[in-house]
């Protein structure tokens, strides 16, 4: 398949799957730190519920970064006819870097939570935008350069 001209499909997949996939990624994280300070079941209850309400509020929370992110990709998609992943993850990482730094001041004096925190929040960007640029390189069939 070629290229898309008209490159509405990579936007969309990126607003539609981006924040849920973060949302996932960052519960999962979540639930893996409490699990050294809980029971299994309380911390499967609690991913559980997380994933309830955090999965409908990360559109409300991600939307606006993924549709952003989403935009960037597919015009260069449409204009290189390729889509790097070392450009998306510097894009993901600085998109990170802005979302963090608007949190940052909530944070002040919780050391470990602030890093875990931090640390999922990095980690909830990057993990869709390489998971997205991978379906998009692979259904596009994209020239491979690195």
């Amino acid at each position: 398949m070629k290229h898309p001209k008209y490159p509405v499909a990579i936007v969309l997949l990126f607003v539609v799957l981006g924040p849920p996939l973060g949302a996932v990624t960052l519960t999962l994280i979540i639930t893996g730190e409490m699990l050294w300070s809980a029971s299994l079941p309380d911390a499967a209850s609690m991913t559980i519920i997380a994933l309830m309400y955090g999965l409908p509020m990360s559109y409300i929370l991600g939307g606006i970064q993924a549709l952003v992110l989403g935009i960037i990709a597919a015009f260069y998609v449409r204009e290189r006819q390729t889509l790097s992943y070392h450009f998306m993850i510097t894009l993901s990482l600085i998109a990170a870097a802005l979302y963090t730094s608007n949190f940052y001041g909530m944070l002040l004096g919780l050391a470990h939570t602030d890093f875990v925190l931090t640390a999922s929040l990095w980690l909830a960007h990057l993990v869709p935008t390489v998971v997205l640029t991978r379906m998009i390189r692979k259904q596009y069939r994209l020239r491979y350069d690195v």
